[in-house]
């Protein structure tokens, strides 16, 4: 069974081969079940859809089951992995904007507070004004 069709490690081989449009073949790693891991030579355009089909495997031989196997539970954990570290990005996101959420609640609070008392000084300042005032 076939898991996605995904290729990764390119780089531009020593110029030995070259794919029919003329270009040197780029040496990629190839991401399925049935040959995971396994390098082929490639048209370089591959992923620009417009390539001439070029294929060719690097190594002469299929991999053993077990290399596959091996292969295969590798890449899934990885991705099982990467999976998770995606999951705690987005969670030490959501984490960080609560708590911005709530130093701006309790930054409102203790002003809130700072201008009730200051009110409070305030009037009572006033009434003393007053006082003074009125019996001054």
């Amino acid at each position: 069974m076939e898991v996605g069709s995904g290729s990764s490690s390119k780089r531009q081989n020593s110029g030995q081969r070259r794919c029919h449009c003329d270009l040197p073949a780029m040496i990629t790693q190839a991401g399925t079940d049935k040959n995971p891991g396994r390098r082929f030579y490639g048209c370089p355009r591959y992923k620009l859809g417009n390539e001439c089909k070029y294929f060719c495997w690097f190594d002469e031989e299929e991999g053993t089951k077990w290399q596959k196997r091996a292969l295969i539970e590798a890449r899934d954990e990885i991705r099982e992995k990467n999976r998770v570290i995606e999951q705690l990005k987005k969670t030490i996101s959501q984490l960080r904007q609560r708590v911005t959420v709530n130093e701006k609640t309790k930054l409102f609070g203790s002003l809130k507070n700072s201008m009730f008392k200051l009110w409070y000084s305030m009037c009572d300042l006033v009434f003393l004004l007053s006082l003074m005032y009125e019996y001054g």
